[in-house]
């Protein structure tokens, strides 16, 4: 079982304007990434010592992020999601294919797969497993995604919404598989 902390360890003044959003490096306890309003990068941090490790530039404002062990992917205003090399800091990719922003992104399946939600009112399910990255899937709903995470099974996703709902999806099939309306009387943001 894991330990909530009771006293803050360490402080990151990440960007200089609001961050926007936050992940953490499952497999790696000292790395987090984190997007800003006002600037158009992914950050990494180092938990331990509050150290800037890599500043990834992408075209418009990052709106959301996500890391893993070899990839940093961010999605941004611009309505592209950028693919990075954590180890070069290399931009290895860019997927296009959502018609507004991207408002989450999550790297999952051994990070051979990518799936992002946009303001379009879609999610799109991305093969990075080859050179050549493919959109697979296209989910699509009736309110903007802001959050998005994926079972341990890679097949299983949950989706929060603006309306103040949930939403499952298998991504092997692209269909919705429940529902949970009104959970909330704002919207579904983390």
């Amino acid at each position: 079982g894991s330990i909530v902390p009771s006293v803050v360890n360490t402080t990151i003044d990440a960007h200089a304007g609001d961050a926007t959003y936050v992940c953490h490096n499952e497999s790696n306890v000292n790395l987090v990434a984190t997007c800003g309003a006002n600037d158009s990068m992914v950050k990494i941090w180092d938990t331990k010592t509050g150290a800037l490790r890599s500043m990834l530039r992408g075209g418009g404002v990052i709106t959301a992020c996500d890391i893993g062990n070899r990839l940093v992917v961010g999605g941004g205003s611009d309505k592209m999601c950028r693919v990075w090399n954590l180890q070069t800091e290399r931009m290895i990719h860019q997927l296009v294919g959502h018609g507004n922003k991207i408002t989450c992104v999550k790297l999952f399946g051994n990070e051979r797969a990518i799936l992002t939600g946009s303001a379009d009112r879609s999610m799109k399910l991305w093969d990075i497993s080859r050179k050549t990255y493919r959109q697979t899937t296209t989910l699509r709903y009736s309110s903007t995604c802001y959050s998005i995470d994926v079972a341990s099974d890679s097949f299983s996703t949950v989706s929060g919404h603006m309306d103040g709902g949930l939403r499952f999806w298998d991504v092997r099939t692209g269909e919705r598989t429940g529902d949970l309306n009104s959970l909330h009387e704002g919207g579904v943001t983390c």
